[in-house]
């Protein structure tokens, strides 16, 4: 089984990253978010006290190569119909992502970004990096 995901906007419009016309190249952001330490200092102490970790925002960051087997004429229509599933004025939506051992996860996030790098024109695909945030910064299972 291969590793997807599946983000279904604000409108209830689904796209799928696996293979093509989206192939995913690399996927960041899976792990641990960044944490806002909280310590605590006393005069004449050496080192800190630990009082908590906080999670920030999560962002995950999706490398895409955009192109489908004997349809290279297509790759702006693929484009376009990626820039208007992830209009990030639709609001939250929900991110399911699924590993090579069939485990299924989501997170509410929203596209804070989305990247076209100048395409080679020798290339017969497209990238587009898209940047998912997510305020919660918790996967959860999709099997609770």
């Amino acid at each position: 089984m291969s590793r997807n995901l599946v983000y279904v906007n604000g409108q209830n419009e689904t796209i799928t990253f696996e293979t093509g016309p989206y192939l995913i190249v690399k996927i960041e952001g899976l792990g641990i978010p960044n944490v806002d330490r909280q310590e605590q200092k006393a005069p004449y102490q050496d080192g800190t006290t630990h009082i908590d970790s906080l999670l920030q925002n999560r962002d995950i960051v999706v490398e895409l190569a955009i192109t489908k087997p004997n349809d290279f004429p297509n790759i702006a229509l693929y484009r376009r119909e990626l820039s208007q599933r992830l209009c990030p004025k639709y609001g939250l939506g929900t991110l399911t992502y699924t590993d090579e051992d069939g485990n299924s996860y989501n997170i509410r996030a929203v596209v804070s970004s989305m990247v076209f790098p100048n395409k080679d024109y020798r290339d017969p695909y497209m990238r587009a990096m898209v940047t998912f945030t997510a305020c919660d910064p918790y996967w959860r299972s999709v099997t609770q």
